[in-house]
């Protein structure tokens, strides 16, 4: 069984302009678990949505990001799942024009240290809600739309997945792809009138495609019992500003543990001002007190921190370049010092 034992690893974004040095970045402070880095200071191509729209039958452009159904034409809808079915599990490539990052991580040797290579997706849902139509209605209450963007997100995935696991060159390596859900913080409000089954079909559409590890982030407050209720194999959350709601769900994160599930603790704020205001050793100690309140329902605490990952709480896109690194250096420090501390032969 694979065991994450408090590795570090990122949520997607960095600020930096130059790729380079954004994986290399990576490769410093996060040498167990990289991610290709999302750079959305590049330019509205590499925006979060924007990203991974190419291709999407009846999309209008970045400066709208509408799709219009009534102009898709059988023609259209016929070649986009053709070429779907004919990619299969290969899946698709992501423009080269739009993740620069993605295609410097993948020039570069990552194994060894590397034990989890991470790339991402958006949600459906967060697309779902993004994406609107030709009348400002968003594609998610379209469900023929909603075919056509989880489709594409599965594909993308697939697409991120094989060229991981080609990078890793051993097979304990494993592949690991998030799908990032920042709307999910929205459920239950005026604001995002989606329902439950909603939720879990589309999220578990895009994860059944993905046969390394799968993983959810939402970095506000949801309904975290919704998400478990999903294929997912990794849990990410913003345990800085959340720690306390998150917990409210003990007991079914426990069994989620038990069922082989992972948690990837977003524990280091991704602001840099209050991240200045944080050191390792206060961060550590937060980290411990909701572990030890999580631990009641376990075997040990040990069982917990053996299946737990570190990150950031959330991307660190918005952040400067200085900020973004120091974040991802703090990652890297509390995951050693938490290593050190529970022990356990790592």
């Amino acid at each position: 069984m694979f065991l994450p034992r408090l590795m570090a690893t990122g949520i997607g974004s960095l600020p930096h302009a130059d790729p380079g040095a954004a994986v290399e970045a990576v490769a410093r402070f996060l040498p167990q678990a990289p991610f290709w880095p999302q750079l959305p200071k590049r330019g509205k191509q590499e925006g979060m949505c924007a990203q991974f729209l190419p291709g999407l039958p009846g999309w209008a452009g970045d400066h709208l990001l509408q799709a219009n159904p009534a102009r898709i034409t059988l023609e259209e809808r016929t070649a986009f799942f053709e070429r779907a079915f004919a990619a299969g599990q290969d899946g698709w490539p992501l423009d080269e024009q739009r993740a620069a990052g993605y295609e410097t991580f993948l020039k570069r040797e990552w194994s060894p240290p590397a034990r989890v290579l991470k790339g991402q997706v958006t949600g459906p849902i967060t697309m779902g809600i993004s994406v609107t139509d030709d009348e400002d209605k968003p594609v998610l209450y379209n469900d023929e739309m909603m075919e056509f963007v989880c489709t594409q997100l599965t594909q993308l995935a697939r697409g991120q997945e094989k060229c991981l696991a080609g990078k890793a060159g051993d097979e304990s390596v494993r592949t690991m792809i998030f799908i990032d859900e920042p709307w999910m913080a929205a459920y239950g409000s005026a604001f995002a009138a989606f329902g439950r089954d909603t939720v879990i079909r589309y999220l578990s559409w895009v994860m059944e495609g993905i046969k390394g590890l799968k993983a959810v982030h939402c970095c506000g407050n949801t309904d975290w019992s919704l998400l478990l209720a999903t294929p997912a194999d990794v849990l990410s959350f913003d345990a800085y500003g959340y720690g306390d709601k998150v917990m409210l769900y003990a007991e079914e994160l426990a069994s989620f543990l038990r069922r082989g599930g992972y948690l990837a603790w977003g524990i280091v704020p991704s602001e840099g001002p209050l991240a200045q205001k944080e050191t390792v050793d206060s961060l550590l100690e937060r980290l411990e007190a909701w572990g030890e309140h999580l631990a009641r329902f376990l075997p040990s605490t040990l069982y917990l921190w053996e299946r737990s990952f570190i990150t950031p709480s959330c991307g660190l896109g918005n952040q400067s370049v200085e900020d973004a690194e120091t974040i991802l250096n703090m990652t890297d420090r509390l995951a050693q010092n938490m290593r050190s501390k529970v022990g356990g032969g790592w």
